[in-house]
């Protein structure tokens, strides 16, 4: 099972002063997606609020696709 489905299982287990060892084994799940959590819930304060990775998407509109088009044909020869 995804660590995201188990997660607010994790917290709650967690708050209520269990180890990650016995969360872990409680659940079925490693030791190691326990401590992940763990840690994502002491630095933003819940496990669902992390920032999130990677490159934003952009934005792609037609006005938007219009100009890119337009000025590539400036550019060409």
């Amino acid at each position: 099972m995804r660590a995201s489905v188990q997660c607010p299982t994790i917290e709650h287990l967690l708050k209520r002063g269990m180890r990650s060892s016995d969360v872990a084994r409680t659940l079925g799940i490693s030791d190691f997606t326990v401590r992940n959590v763990s840690a994502a819930l002491k630095k933003y304060g819940s496990s669902s609020e992390r920032p999130k990775t990677g490159r934003s998407r952009t934005v792609n509109t037609r006005r938007i696709r219009g100009v890119i088009k337009r000025r590539i044909g400036r550019n060409v020869g």
